[in-house]
Formats: structure tokens, C-alpha cells, sequence
């Protein structure tokens, strides 16, 4: 929220299709305070950066051991939390067959 201009919300869920691969949706929704065309500005600068990192976003991993800086947040946390999504019979970042 700006308080001259109102309120704006970016919504950005990714998610895993296919080894290596994303698929991302971009929802931009902007108060009927918040000038429209600074609205789109926003929201087109916002997807050709992410459009830009895409292949980070597709091949990012999180090898053991994790190097911690003071202030991250607890990757013990973060592994409970991914173990809702992949069961043990998941493919791995390590498994020689990444087809699905």
C-alpha cells in the first residue's frame, strides 16, 4: 500500500510441471485509487524480471549442506514444510531418471 496511491497486489504462484520446468501465473490487481498506468508499469517491470530469472526459478536447488548467513531463516522449518508436497518416492535432484 502507498499512501498517495492506494493499494496494488501481486500474486505470483509457481509451480513445478515437469523436471526443470515452471508453470507461472501473474495476477496484478490495483485499488481504485492507484493510477492504472502506473499500475501496468509495475506489474510489466515486474514480469520481464521475473521472465528474466526463469530459468533460475527452473533450476534452483538446495544441496546439503546449506551455507548459512546470519539472519536466514531455519531450513529445518522450510524441509518439514516442502515433505507435505513430495512423498519418499519423489523423483530427486539426484535421481538419474528425471522423467516423468
Amino acid at each position: 500500500e502507498v499512501a498517495c496511491l492506494g493499494t496494488a497486489i501481486i500474486f505470483m504462484p509457481i509451480t513445478p510441471t515437469a523436471p526443470f520446468v515452471c508453470h507461472l501465473e501473474f495476477w496484478a490487481f490495483a485499488g481504485p485509487r492507484f493510477p492504472w498506468f502506473v499500475a501496468y508499469l509495475l506489474a510489466q517491470s515486474i514480469r520481464m524480471t521475473v521472465n528474466q530469472d526463469r530459468e533460475v526459478w527452473e533450476h534452483r536447488a538446495h544441496l546439503m549442506p546449506r551455507n548459512r548467513v546470519k539472519g536466514d531463516y531455519n531450513w529445518n522449518k522450510y524441509d518439514q514444510w516442502l515433505k507435505y508436497f513430495y512423498s519418499e518416492s519423489s523423483i530427486g535432484w539426484d535421481s538419474p531418471d528425471l522423467t516423468w
